[in-house]
Protein backbone atom coordinates (compact mmCIF):
# COMPACT_ATOMS: atom_id res chain seq x y z
CA UNK A 1 0.00 0.00 0.00
CA UNK A 2 1.10 3.44 -0.71
CA UNK A 3 2.57 5.78 1.56
CA UNK A 4 -0.09 8.69 2.16
CA UNK A 5 1.32 11.91 1.97
CA UNK A 6 -0.56 15.00 2.31
CA UNK A 7 0.30 18.46 1.01
CA UNK A 8 -0.57 21.36 2.88
CA UNK A 9 -0.48 24.17 0.81
CA UNK A 10 -1.61 27.48 2.17
CA UNK A 11 -3.54 30.08 -0.41
CA UNK A 12 -1.66 33.17 1.24
CA UNK A 13 -2.04 35.98 -1.56
CA UNK A 14 0.89 37.95 -0.52
CA UNK A 15 -0.41 41.89 -0.53
CA UNK A 16 2.22 44.66 -1.15
CA UNK A 17 2.74 47.15 1.41
CA UNK A 18 2.87 50.41 -1.03
CA UNK A 19 2.33 52.77 1.53
CA UNK A 20 4.56 55.70 1.28
CA UNK A 21 6.14 54.18 -1.75
CA UNK A 22 6.95 54.73 -5.37
CA UNK A 23 5.96 52.14 -7.63
CA UNK A 24 9.46 51.35 -9.10
CA UNK A 25 10.17 48.38 -11.73
CA UNK A 26 10.93 45.84 -8.76
CA UNK A 27 7.61 46.48 -7.30
CA UNK A 28 6.10 45.29 -10.52
CA UNK A 29 8.21 42.51 -11.18
CA UNK A 30 7.79 41.29 -7.65
CA UNK A 31 4.32 41.60 -7.90
CA UNK A 32 4.40 39.28 -11.02
CA UNK A 33 5.99 37.06 -9.50
CA UNK A 34 3.91 36.82 -6.55
CA UNK A 35 1.26 36.24 -8.96
CA UNK A 36 2.17 33.32 -10.51
CA UNK A 37 3.17 31.83 -7.15
CA UNK A 38 -0.48 32.25 -6.43
CA UNK A 39 -1.59 30.79 -9.70
CA UNK A 40 1.00 27.87 -9.11
CA UNK A 41 -0.75 27.13 -6.20
CA UNK A 42 -4.22 26.97 -7.15
CA UNK A 43 -3.40 24.73 -10.04
CA UNK A 44 -1.90 22.60 -7.88
CA UNK A 45 -5.00 22.19 -5.83
CA UNK A 46 -6.83 21.78 -9.16
CA UNK A 47 -4.28 19.09 -10.08
CA UNK A 48 -3.59 21.64 -13.04
CA UNK A 49 0.41 20.26 -12.33
CA UNK A 50 1.89 20.99 -15.80
CA UNK A 51 0.45 25.22 -15.75
CA UNK A 52 1.36 24.92 -11.60
CA UNK A 53 5.26 24.01 -12.47
CA UNK A 54 5.67 26.79 -15.51
CA UNK A 55 4.06 29.23 -13.41
CA UNK A 56 6.19 28.34 -10.69
CA UNK A 57 9.34 28.15 -12.56
CA UNK A 58 8.63 31.54 -14.01
CA UNK A 59 7.80 33.22 -10.81
CA UNK A 60 11.08 31.71 -9.20
CA UNK A 61 13.24 33.33 -12.37
CA UNK A 62 11.70 36.63 -11.59
CA UNK A 63 11.95 36.68 -7.57
CA UNK A 64 15.84 35.04 -8.42
CA UNK A 65 16.50 38.47 -10.34
CA UNK A 66 14.04 41.16 -8.34
CA UNK A 67 15.88 43.18 -5.58
CA UNK A 68 13.14 44.25 -3.87
CA UNK A 69 12.27 43.79 -0.04
CA UNK A 70 9.58 40.85 -0.98
CA UNK A 71 12.00 38.55 -3.25
CA UNK A 72 13.71 36.83 -0.92
CA UNK A 73 10.10 35.29 1.07
CA UNK A 74 8.67 35.23 -2.39
CA UNK A 75 11.23 32.83 -3.81
CA UNK A 76 11.33 30.59 -0.53
CA UNK A 77 7.92 30.42 -0.94
CA UNK A 78 8.66 29.38 -4.30
CA UNK A 79 11.48 27.08 -3.84
CA UNK A 80 8.73 24.90 -1.15
CA UNK A 81 6.15 24.52 -3.62
CA UNK A 82 8.11 23.50 -6.44
CA UNK A 83 8.96 19.69 -4.97
CA UNK A 84 5.44 19.51 -3.90
CA UNK A 85 4.58 20.00 -7.60
CA UNK A 86 6.40 16.98 -8.93
CA UNK A 87 5.62 14.86 -5.78
CA UNK A 88 1.86 16.00 -6.48
CA UNK A 89 1.76 14.74 -10.35
CA UNK A 90 3.87 11.79 -9.23
CA UNK A 91 1.52 10.21 -6.80
CA UNK A 92 -1.57 11.01 -9.44
CA UNK A 93 0.70 9.37 -12.13
CA UNK A 94 1.17 6.63 -10.03
CA UNK A 95 -2.86 6.74 -9.10
CA UNK A 96 -3.73 6.66 -12.94
CA UNK A 97 -1.11 3.50 -13.22
CA UNK A 98 1.36 5.13 -15.36
CA UNK A 99 3.90 3.82 -13.29
CA UNK A 100 7.16 4.56 -16.05
CA UNK A 101 6.14 8.14 -16.29
CA UNK A 102 5.22 8.04 -12.02
CA UNK A 103 8.87 7.34 -11.11
CA UNK A 104 10.63 9.80 -13.93
CA UNK A 105 8.51 12.50 -11.90
CA UNK A 106 9.27 11.26 -8.37
CA UNK A 107 12.62 11.10 -9.00
CA UNK A 108 12.38 14.66 -10.13
CA UNK A 109 10.22 15.72 -6.74
CA UNK A 110 13.70 13.97 -4.54
CA UNK A 111 16.06 16.08 -6.92
CA UNK A 112 13.81 19.13 -5.94
CA UNK A 113 13.51 18.73 -2.40
CA UNK A 114 17.22 17.52 -2.06
CA UNK A 115 18.13 21.08 -4.26
CA UNK A 116 15.72 22.99 -2.34
CA UNK A 117 16.00 21.31 1.14
CA UNK A 118 12.35 19.97 1.50
CA UNK A 119 13.48 16.57 3.54
CA UNK A 120 9.46 15.87 4.37
CA UNK A 121 9.01 15.87 0.01
CA UNK A 122 12.34 13.72 -0.54
CA UNK A 123 11.28 11.01 2.07
CA UNK A 124 8.23 10.45 0.71
CA UNK A 125 9.45 10.35 -2.32
CA UNK A 126 11.98 7.93 -2.14
CA UNK A 127 9.82 6.07 0.16
CA UNK A 128 7.41 5.95 -2.81
CA UNK A 129 9.62 5.02 -5.38
CA UNK A 130 10.50 1.43 -4.57
CA UNK A 131 6.84 0.49 -3.97
CA UNK A 132 5.51 1.83 -7.35
CA UNK A 133 9.04 -0.30 -8.99
CA UNK A 134 7.49 -3.81 -7.21
CA UNK A 135 4.04 -2.49 -8.15
CA UNK A 136 5.10 -2.45 -11.77
CA UNK A 137 7.31 -5.81 -11.67
CA UNK A 138 4.22 -6.99 -10.21
CA UNK A 139 1.89 -6.12 -13.50
CA UNK A 140 4.80 -6.95 -15.78
CA UNK A 141 4.51 -10.85 -14.14
CA UNK A 142 0.77 -11.11 -14.14
CA UNK A 143 0.57 -9.53 -17.94
CA UNK A 144 2.98 -12.59 -18.69
CA UNK A 145 5.79 -10.07 -19.59
CA UNK A 146 8.05 -12.30 -18.17
CA UNK A 147 11.61 -10.32 -19.73
CA UNK A 148 10.35 -7.04 -18.77
CA UNK A 149 9.44 -8.36 -15.33
CA UNK A 150 12.99 -9.81 -14.93
CA UNK A 151 14.37 -5.86 -15.25
CA UNK A 152 11.82 -4.28 -13.02
CA UNK A 153 12.04 -6.43 -10.01
CA UNK A 154 15.70 -6.42 -10.79
CA UNK A 155 15.51 -2.36 -10.57
CA UNK A 156 13.76 -3.33 -7.16
CA UNK A 157 16.08 -5.11 -5.56
CA UNK A 158 19.21 -2.35 -6.67
CA UNK A 159 17.35 0.16 -4.25
CA UNK A 160 15.59 -2.59 -1.44
CA UNK A 161 18.66 -4.95 -1.46
CA UNK A 162 15.94 -7.08 1.50
CA UNK A 163 12.93 -7.13 -0.37
CA UNK A 164 11.28 -10.68 -0.20
CA UNK A 165 8.25 -10.25 -2.79
CA UNK A 166 10.74 -9.31 -5.32
CA UNK A 167 13.19 -12.01 -4.99
CA UNK A 168 10.05 -14.29 -5.37
CA UNK A 169 8.11 -12.21 -8.64
CA UNK A 170 12.09 -12.47 -10.35
CA UNK A 171 12.04 -16.12 -9.15
CA UNK A 172 8.66 -16.53 -10.64
CA UNK A 173 9.31 -14.85 -14.04
CA UNK A 174 12.60 -16.60 -14.18
CA UNK A 175 10.76 -19.99 -14.24
CA UNK A 176 8.42 -18.97 -17.25
CA UNK A 177 11.86 -18.31 -18.87
CA UNK A 178 13.15 -21.18 -18.64
CA UNK A 179 15.88 -19.88 -16.64
CA UNK A 180 15.57 -22.63 -14.05
CA UNK A 181 18.92 -22.07 -11.93
CA UNK A 182 18.97 -18.58 -11.84
CA UNK A 183 15.03 -19.05 -10.55
CA UNK A 184 16.61 -21.34 -7.65
CA UNK A 185 19.08 -19.34 -6.44
CA UNK A 186 16.68 -16.01 -6.46
CA UNK A 187 14.11 -18.37 -4.75
CA UNK A 188 16.73 -19.10 -2.10
CA UNK A 189 17.35 -15.92 -1.43
CA UNK A 190 13.34 -14.85 -1.27
CA UNK A 191 12.92 -18.05 1.69
CA UNK A 192 16.08 -16.45 3.50
CA UNK A 193 14.24 -13.34 3.24
CA UNK A 194 10.67 -15.05 4.76
CA UNK A 195 8.88 -15.61 1.38
CA UNK A 196 6.53 -18.09 2.18
CA UNK A 197 5.50 -19.19 -1.20
CA UNK A 198 9.53 -19.55 -2.31
CA UNK A 199 9.79 -22.78 -1.22
CA UNK A 200 6.49 -24.06 -2.59
CA UNK A 201 8.23 -22.82 -6.38
CA UNK A 202 11.82 -24.68 -4.82
CA UNK A 203 9.88 -28.03 -4.65
CA UNK A 204 7.96 -28.12 -7.63
CA UNK A 205 11.33 -27.34 -9.55
CA UNK A 206 13.35 -29.82 -8.13
CA UNK A 207 10.13 -32.22 -8.61
CA UNK A 208 10.15 -31.42 -11.96
CA UNK A 209 13.83 -32.40 -12.59
CA UNK A 210 13.42 -35.61 -10.55
CA UNK A 211 10.72 -36.51 -12.40
CA UNK A 212 12.62 -35.63 -15.84
CA UNK A 213 15.65 -37.80 -14.63
CA UNK A 214 13.10 -40.95 -14.12
CA UNK A 215 11.78 -40.79 -17.34
CA UNK A 216 15.42 -41.36 -18.70
CA UNK A 217 16.38 -43.22 -15.90
CA UNK A 218 19.16 -41.30 -14.59
CA UNK A 219 18.83 -42.36 -10.84
CA UNK A 220 21.43 -40.32 -9.67
CA UNK A 221 19.96 -37.05 -10.58
CA UNK A 222 16.50 -38.46 -9.83
CA UNK A 223 17.84 -38.82 -5.97
CA UNK A 224 19.51 -35.48 -5.85
CA UNK A 225 16.77 -33.86 -7.00
CA UNK A 226 14.11 -35.63 -5.19
CA UNK A 227 16.04 -34.62 -2.00
CA UNK A 228 16.15 -31.16 -2.66
CA UNK A 229 12.51 -31.05 -3.23
CA UNK A 230 12.01 -32.78 0.41
CA UNK A 231 14.33 -30.23 2.04
CA UNK A 232 11.80 -27.89 1.02
CA UNK A 233 8.89 -29.51 1.88
CA UNK A 234 9.89 -32.84 3.67
CA UNK A 235 6.54 -34.17 3.68
CA UNK A 236 5.71 -34.27 -0.48
CA UNK A 237 4.19 -37.60 -1.22
CA UNK A 238 5.23 -37.54 -4.96
CA UNK A 239 8.92 -35.96 -3.91
CA UNK A 240 8.97 -38.78 -1.30
CA UNK A 241 7.76 -41.48 -3.90
CA UNK A 242 10.38 -40.40 -6.06
CA UNK A 243 13.18 -40.91 -3.78
CA UNK A 244 12.47 -44.02 -2.32
CA UNK A 245 12.06 -44.99 -6.44
CA UNK A 246 15.85 -44.38 -6.79
CA UNK A 247 16.94 -45.34 -3.53
CA UNK A 248 15.79 -48.66 -4.40
CA UNK A 249 17.30 -49.08 -7.75
CA UNK A 250 20.97 -47.48 -6.36
CA UNK A 251 20.34 -49.91 -3.56
CA UNK A 252 20.46 -47.08 -0.84
CA UNK A 253 18.40 -49.55 1.46
CA UNK A 254 18.64 -47.38 4.26
CA UNK A 255 17.07 -44.78 2.28
CA UNK A 256 14.18 -46.90 0.46
CA UNK A 257 13.31 -48.33 4.19
CA UNK A 258 13.10 -44.64 5.93
CA UNK A 259 10.72 -43.35 2.99
CA UNK A 260 8.53 -46.15 2.37
CA UNK A 261 7.88 -46.50 5.99
CA UNK A 262 6.79 -42.77 6.41
CA UNK A 263 4.72 -43.76 3.21
CA UNK A 264 2.92 -46.36 3.90
CA UNK A 265 0.53 -44.69 6.93
CA UNK A 266 -0.78 -42.30 3.59
CA UNK A 267 -1.37 -44.80 0.85
CA UNK A 268 -5.28 -45.87 0.26
CA UNK A 269 -3.97 -48.85 -1.77
CA UNK A 270 -0.58 -49.69 -0.56
CA UNK A 271 0.34 -52.80 -2.32
CA UNK A 272 3.01 -51.01 -4.03
CA UNK A 273 4.42 -49.22 -1.09
CA UNK A 274 4.92 -52.69 1.21
CA UNK A 275 6.13 -54.50 -1.63
CA UNK A 276 9.25 -51.93 -2.21
CA UNK A 277 9.32 -51.68 1.58
CA UNK A 278 9.76 -56.26 1.54
CA UNK A 279 11.67 -55.95 -1.09
CA UNK A 280 14.10 -53.42 0.44
CA UNK A 281 14.18 -55.13 4.17
CA UNK A 282 14.80 -58.61 1.61
CA UNK A 283 17.88 -57.23 0.52
CA UNK A 284 19.01 -55.74 3.69
CA UNK A 285 18.88 -58.71 5.33
CA UNK A 286 16.11 -57.76 7.83
CA UNK A 287 14.62 -61.44 7.70
CA UNK A 288 11.89 -60.87 9.99
CA UNK A 289 11.12 -57.50 8.52
CA UNK A 290 10.96 -58.72 4.73
CA UNK A 291 8.55 -61.55 6.21
CA UNK A 292 5.89 -59.32 7.71
CA UNK A 293 5.85 -57.31 5.10
CA UNK A 294 5.23 -60.20 2.14
CA UNK A 295 2.73 -61.70 4.28
CA UNK A 296 0.41 -58.52 4.00
CA UNK A 297 0.60 -59.05 -0.01
CA UNK A 298 -0.53 -62.80 0.27
CA UNK A 299 -4.23 -61.17 -0.21
CA UNK A 300 -2.89 -58.55 -2.73
CA UNK A 301 -5.37 -58.02 -5.86
CA UNK A 302 -2.10 -57.50 -8.06
CA UNK A 303 -1.78 -61.41 -9.20
CA UNK A 304 2.33 -60.74 -10.31
CA UNK A 305 2.80 -59.46 -6.78
CA UNK A 306 0.50 -62.32 -4.86
CA UNK A 307 2.79 -64.76 -6.78
CA UNK A 308 6.16 -63.16 -5.60
CA UNK A 309 5.26 -62.11 -2.24
CA UNK A 310 3.56 -66.23 -1.53
CA UNK A 311 7.27 -67.50 -2.80
CA UNK A 312 9.07 -65.34 -0.91
CA UNK A 313 6.25 -66.26 2.65
CA UNK A 314 7.95 -69.62 2.01
CA UNK A 315 11.30 -68.61 1.09
CA UNK A 316 11.96 -66.51 4.29
CA UNK A 317 8.68 -67.41 7.18
CA UNK A 318 9.97 -71.05 7.98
Amino acid sequence: MMKKFKILLMMAFFALALSGRSYAQEDVDINEAIRLYNDAVTALNDKNFTTALDNAQKALKIATASEAEEAVATKQNIENLIPKIYYGEGRQLATDKKYDEALVVLQKAVDAATKYNDTEVKDAAEGLIPQLLLVNANTLLSSQKFAEAVAAYEKVIAVIPDEANAYLGLGQAQIRLNSEDAAVATLEKASQLGAKDASKLLTNIFLKKAVAGQASKKWNDVYTNAEKALSYDEDNVNGNKLLGAAAIQLKKWDTAITVYEKLLPTEKNPDNTIYSLAMAYDAKGNKAKACENFKKLVTSSNAQIKAYAEAKVKELCN
